[in-house]
């Protein structure tokens, strides 16, 4: 082999060992790129499942806020009839001692004091609609 020949050569190896390191070090970059984007997808992922997790927990809380009220509206409703029923015992109970017919449902009572009770329950109930209940009964805790 002549020395221009082997010059030649060495010189074409060198290019080539450069090219080797060139593409080592990029085949390192795509790897920690791949892994980058594993990583983004995953956390894609963990977001998703968030944003499911979220819009569940959401429908359930909105799910339990309607029951809530529905339980509030009925008790409301079954105070309603409660007072109604006791009046109407009350009334039987008393009917012939506390007040005449077409008097109202207060006044003097049997014994001869004034229900006030009854006078402030029946005018704050006076044209309520039964399922919207009356504002008397019910206290915050029921609200």
């Amino acid at each position: 082999m002549t020395k221009v020949r082997k010059y030649h050569l060495e010189t074409e190896l060198d290019i080539v060992k450069e090219n080797l390191r060139t593409a080592e070090v990029e085949i390192c970059n795509l790897k920690v790129a791949n892994r980058d984007n594993e990583r983004s997808q995953i956390l894609e992922m963990q977001l998703e499942q968030y944003k499911l997790d979220f819009e569940t927990e959401r429908r359930d809380r909105e799910r339990a806020q309607t029951t809530i009220e529905e339980l509030r509206r009925q008790m409301r409703a079954l105070q309603v009839e409660n007072h109604r029923l006791t009046r109407s015992v009350q009334d039987r109970h008393y009917s012939g001692y506390d007040r005449l017919p077409g008097q109202p449902r207060y006044g003097r009572n049997y014994a001869g004091n004034y229900n006030f009770y009854d006078a402030v329950v029946d005018s704050a109930c006076e044209g309520v609609d039964e399922m919207d209940g009356c504002s008397t009964f019910g206290s915050d805790e029921t609200k």
